[in-house]
């Protein structure tokens, strides 16, 4: 397994938006949209590479110098814990909502690190573990 140790930068259309897209080695990509200081994270691909062997982390350590803020939209149910364990390491700054089909549930206080995965019982409510 080689490491991540370079990093590109390129944009394209994504939503109908300008994204930009930061690519590293091993066919890692990051992409997402920003906004000044601020970088609102919607896709993080690890590509071919195997799951649970760091490259997410990898390629969050090499986006967070570069933003005052990092948000995360859309997130899949599956992915929630994952970024859960990213924010209580600092490599993001805010879960803003979960992606589950067509719908799309906002997720409320996610800025203390003390909050937990949480399970939806309704349309708009969640109960914390």
């Amino acid at each position: 397994m080689y490491p991540l140790n370079e990093m590109y930068e390129y944009e394209f259309t994504y939503e109908n938006k300008h994204a930009t897209v930061y690519k590293l080695n091993q066919g890692v990509k990051i992409i997402g949209f920003k906004y000044g200081a601020d970088f609102d994270l919607r896709v993080l691909s690890i590509g071919g590479n195997p799951k649970r062997k760091g490259f997410g982390q990898k390629a969050l350590k090499f986006l967070r110098p570069k933003f005052k803020k990092i948000l995360v939209s859309e997130i899949w149910p599956e992915a929630l814990p994952f970024w859960i364990k990213m924010k209580e390491r600092s490599l993001v700054d805010e879960l803003i909502s979960i992606k589950a089909g067509r719908d799309m549930y906002l997720l409320k206080h996610t800025t203390k690190p003390e909050v937990r995965v949480r399970n939806l019982i309704s349309a708009n409510a969640w109960r914390q573990h």
